[in-house]
């Protein structure tokens, strides 16, 4: 049996507001993520998406369970994995004033990487035309396939990708949903997290749902949404008032 990009087992996270109040923003989460194409990290807004990515990247701490990423427990062991994990989980940071080339060109430099690859990563994100123009003249669109161009640069075997179509007009959102693809198609495992029922079917080869911080469905696409589960599953979206996302 192929090991799981990514398992978790009983992950659990809690906040206290400014008032004292408990919020339990993930509890008893298991999920699997298999090696190799493109999974779906499905949920409402605020159901625990960002919180359980955070908790796997180590930039949140999670109150019980365990974490693993290509059979490592992390965050203990998360130095030895590091390098195979691209992530983009927050808006990134370029210099407005430079070129696209030349943002991932100075980032190339810090993470030692050969200036060779700047050209493959642009063709890699459709970008190989523009990449000479400014970042500040990029369409939200092309500034998100920017951030995964920057992801690609230390060749990962597992990208997370945190609602990457937000904000993007339709066009936008094919070519995010393009380079997601041919990601998956190459062997890379994609884990994607959207709050869209109908992006996640069009991307993904598999999906885990969520709400309310517990794992609610999972398997191959056809087999949870494309079956009476996802009626189901729908009912956070529709019937729940859901916090903002932690």
């Amino acid at each position: 049996m192929t090991e799981a990009a990514i398992s978790t087992r009983g992950l659990r996270k809690t906040y206290r507001t400014r008032r004292g109040r408990k919020v339990v923003a993930v509890q008893g989460l298991d999920l699997d993520v298999p090696t190799g194409g493109v999974h779906g990290f499905l949920g409402p807004n605020g159901s625990g998406k960002t919180t359980s990515i955070r908790m796997l990247l180590g930039l949140v701490r999670a109150d019980a369970g365990t974490m693993t990423v290509f059979g490592k427990p992390v965050p203990a062991r998360l130095p030895e994995v590091v390098g195979r994990v691209g992530a983009i989980v927050e808006s990134p940071k370029f210099f407005p004033a430079f070129t696209g080339r030349k943002n991932l060109q100075l980032l190339a430099e810090a993470i030692d990487v050969p200036r060779t690859k700047v050209d493959e990563v642009l063709e890699q994100t459709s970008l190989g035309d523009r990449g000479d123009d400014k970042f500040r003249a990029y369409s939200l669109g092309m500034k998100q396939r920017l951030a995964i161009a920057a992801t690609l640069l230390k060749e990962p075997d597992l990208l997370i990708f945190d609602e990457p179509t937000n904000g993007l007009d339709p066009a936008g959102i094919r070519e995010i949903r393009e380079t997601m693809r041919g990601l998956g198609d190459q062997g890379r495992t994609v884990l994607v997290s959207s709050h869209i029922l109908a992006e996640v079917e069009q991307v993904a080869d598999t999906v885990s749902i969520i709400g309310h911080g517990r794992l609610l469905a999972s398997g191959t696409v056809a087999e949870v949404i494309g079956t009476g589960t996802a009626a189901t599953v729908r009912l956070p979206w529709t019937t729940t008032k859901q916090r903002p996302e932690s």
